[in-house]
């Protein structure tokens, strides 16, 4: 079931982050994003939505909102094992993720959400959601 947040200043939507349970099997990921990890599919949280209102960019809010949602990737890694966040990026939002240590997923493995957007499949390991969450230099 999916988790949604909203980030509110005053009493107007900020912008918002949708979560839900997902998974990842091994033919997904690269050689590099698969090493140590089992065959089989494993837990991980997809990160379905974030977005910030167009009067909030540039503030980051953004960076706020997907802190958040790694934090609550690291809570559900300890209470049910999940060993990353997935996201399906637009391309103008590629290179936000990148800058988080996001890696792609191999390509044509993940089906698009909409084939019309070109979405790129992005994944961050569990065991690189504590360098994300420092403060960006």
């Amino acid at each position: 079931m999916p988790l949604h947040n909203v980030a509110l200043v005053g009493d107007e939507v900020a912008g918002f982050v949708t979560i839900a349970p997902s998974q990842v099997t091994s033919t997904e990921l690269t050689s590099a994003a698969r090493r140590g990890l089992p065959r089989y599919p494993l837990p991980t949280m997809t990160l379905a939505r974030l977005g910030t209102h167009v009067e909030r960019r540039g503030v980051g809010l953004g960076h706020q909102l997907l802190r958040h949602a790694l934090i609550e990737a690291a809570r559900m890694a300890a209470e049910f094992g999940c060993v990353g966040v997935r996201v399906a990026a637009k391309p103008s939002a590629v290179g936000f993720y990148k800058q988080f240590g996001f890696v792609p997923l191999k390509p044509g493995v993940s089906a698009p959400v909409d084939a019309s957007e070109q979405l790129t499949h992005l994944f961050l390991a569990l065991n690189r959601i504590e360098d994300a969450l420092r403060p960006q230099a």
